[in-house]
């Protein structure tokens, strides 16, 4: 080995070309044998222009495996290994199954017949940056100690990197592959760097393990990728490029975040079926044309999708979210499945978000869900949602004409749907513990599409908040229960009594429901005139003969409702009548009764004795024969008595 600043001991071999001598003296010396420098082989020359070379640019594959691997050349090389720069390579560069010792760098480079490195081995850095490979490259089962740098390279045939082992970083920046480029089943202990790079055809890491970064960003183009049960251990960086065909990630497991925002465009399917996500998945501002398939992915932090993104059929079923999910802004264009997914903070749907088709049935959100703000043009389905906290849907564009569905969902805190516009909207069996809100001092009442249905049939609330007119012209209220109603005690009977006929088939259920909260909020005379509603609804759709006795029961004591006051109506009116015909027959002054007040309420009483000469009274002619009739109303007022008072009518 020369020392520093002598000429090299070792003379070259006698059938080395002349380029090849001055490479060797230029190493032995420990100095970069740089063709591009000075004019004397032609000045700088660019490895994709095969125009501008020399002939005494080549070297030959024998020279360098000569130098790498033979002595006493090998023993000779300086620490700085072997470093080349602008050479071309006419031959294959063969250098299978060698072991190095030293560095090697062959920078700007030609390679006419490719590279076989397979099962090439080195402790040192490995450099091909910069160089054009015109044939197919091998490096199957590669081991590389140092950092492979190939960053500036093309490869005009297929890159075969099958198994390779890196101890550092993979350096791919602002490489060209026309061909396929395989990696599947690679071990990187360092980061993998692709910035700025284009792969024209598929790029398969598939059971790839990278121990840092995968950065795959910055302008980067790619057309398949297949990252299928790959391990990438500290993030993977996908920010402003563009994938022309498909992206595969299932199974995949991502350490830290996956970044595929700032204008990234993904022209074909993206898949990420059971990949796991250890903190954000971020897609903020991106584009995504084909399906994005997440169904049973795992996400640590936060699944990012706002700020614009755009996206066609998206797939979170069964998928689950520690952090919360924001899609505030962006526009899905066609379904959203996001059955039986799981968020451990909040969904944020609203703000201006846009929708055509959503499937909620089965989800799982720990924190609010919030749609204020944002348009829905088609189906939104809600089966067995549940939201730890609120649900806010107030502002919200319904459009399309489909049912909203909120069927058999449990909703913990609030439901606001105020100022939104609704075709109908069906809540089924759904529990709200909080308030359920149709308008508010901050919010106009529902915008309800002609012919709109609210179903609400089994459904629970804790309070109703409402304005007048915030309801649909149709109602379903069977089964329908809460716990109170805002501003009850300034409502008119009337207006609640409207708001019960908007349900068109009668049920006794919501009329006793909203009696029962009256009576807990003391108004036990609106309470009263709601059930005296209820019976003139049955009343109304009764056949003749009940009807007639639903009648008897309205005229005599109001269903049960009103009794003293009719009671006493009628027991005044019969009181009048009698002294009228005992006036009217003479049979009052006959019998020493000239007004016959007394005699006219003592025969009305049944039971109850006021003086013991009425009894003895004889009356004649038609007189007689009305006081039979006086009498019989009174037992039959006293009838309706008891049972009104008993509450026998009310059942």
């Amino acid at each position: 080995m020369a020392l520093p600043g002598e000429p090299c001991e070792i003379e070259p071999q006698s059938s080395w070309t002349e380029p090849e001598r001055w490479v060797w003296k230029k190493v032995c010396e420990g100095r970069i044998a740089n063709f591009n420098d000075g004019e004397k082989y032609g000045g700088k020359c660019d490895p994709t222009l095969l125009k501008a070379w020399q002939q005494d640019r080549m070297l030959r594959n024998g020279f360098l495996e000569t130098i790498l691997l033979h002595e006493p050349f090998r023993s000779c090389l300086p620490r700085q290994g072997v470093q080349i720069v602008g050479a071309w390579f006419k031959e294959l560069l063969d250098l299978s199954h060698a072991i190095l010792a030293h560095q090697l760098s062959l920078e700007g480079c030609r390679f006419e017949m490719g590279a076989d490195l397979s099962f090439f081995r080195t402790s040192k850095v490995f450099l091909l940056k910069g160089s054009v490979f015109e044939a197919e490259v091998n490096l199957i089962g590669a081991r590389v100690g140092g950092y492979f740098d190939l960053s500036g390279s093309t490869f005009k045939a297929n890159l075969n990197m099958n198994a390779l082992l890196v101890n550092l970083s993979l350096l791919m920046r602002k490489v060209t592959a026309h061909g396929e480029v395989d990696l599947h089943g690679g071990n990187i202990m360092g980061q993998i760097s692709m910035i700025g790079a284009h792969f024209k055809r598929k790029l398969n890491m598939n059971g790839l393990r990278v121990s840092e970064l995968l950065s795959m960003r910055d302008g980067a183009e790619f057309a398949a990728v297949d990252l299928t049960s790959a391990n990438i251990g500290a993030g993977l960086d996908m920010v402003n490029s563009n994938f022309t065909d498909s992206l595969i990630l299932d199974g995949a497991t991502v350490g830290g975040s996956l970044f595929m925002k700032e204008g990234s465009r993904f022209e074909k399917e993206v898949s990420l079926i059971k990949a796991k996500i250890e903190d954000d998945l971020n897609m903020i501002g991106s584009h995504f044309k084909g399906d994005l398939n997440m169904n049973g992915a795992r996400i640590g932090g936060s699944l990012l999708m706002r700020e614009k993104a755009s996206f066609a059929k998206v797939s979170l079923g069964s998928a689950q979210i520690l952090g919360s999910v924001d899609m505030r802004g962006s526009c899905f264009k066609r379904a959203l499945e996001m059955r039986g997914v799981n968020v451990g903070g909040m969904l944020t749907m609203g703000y201006e978000a846009s929708f055509r088709d959503a499937n909620l049935s089965g989800a799982k959100i720990e924190g609010a869900l919030e749609l204020s703000g944002s348009s829905i043009n088609g189906r939104l389905n809600m089966f067995g949602l549940r939201v730890g906290q609120t649900m806010l849907a107030g502002n919200t564009q319904f459009v399309g004409g489909a049912e909203v569905q909120l069927i058999y969902a449990d909703i913990s805190g609030n439901l606001d749907i105020a100022g939104s516009t609704l075709p109908s909207f069906n809540l089924t069996g759904t529990k709200v513990r909080g308030e359920f809100r149709l308008s508010s001092e901050e919010h106009p009442t529902i915008k309800w599409e002609q012919n709109a249905t609210l179903t609400l049939q089994n459904t629970e609330v804790g309070a109703l908040q409402d304005r007048i007119g915030a309801w649909p012209s149709k109602l379903e209220l069977d089964g329908f229960k809460y716990i109170s109603f805002s501003r009850l005690s300034r409502r008119k009977v009337c207006s609640l009594i409207e708001w019960l006929k908007k349900q068109p088939l009668y049920s006794p259920q919501p009329y006793e429901q909203l009696a029962s909260v009256l009576r807990k909020a003391g108004q036990q005379d609106k309470a009263n005139e709601i059930l005296y509603a209820a019976s003139e609804r049955v009343r109304d759709g009764a056949r003749w003969s009940r009807w007639l006795w639903l009648t008897m029961l309205k005229i005599f004591i109001g269903y049960g409702y009103r009794v003293l006051t009719r009671i006493s109506f009628w027991a005044f009116t019969f009181t009048v009548l009698g002294i009228i015909v005992l006036r009217a027959s003479a049979e009052g002054p006959a019998h020493g009764m000239p007004y016959g007040i007394f005699y006219s309420l003592d025969t009305l009483l049944p039971i109850i004795e006021i003086r013991k000469y009425h009894s003895g009274v004889d009356l004649s002619g038609w007189a007689r024969y009305y006081f039979y009739f006086h009498k019989l109303m009174g037992w039959l007022l006293a009838s309706f008595l008891v049972a009104g008072l008993s509450g026998l009518t009310k059942k």
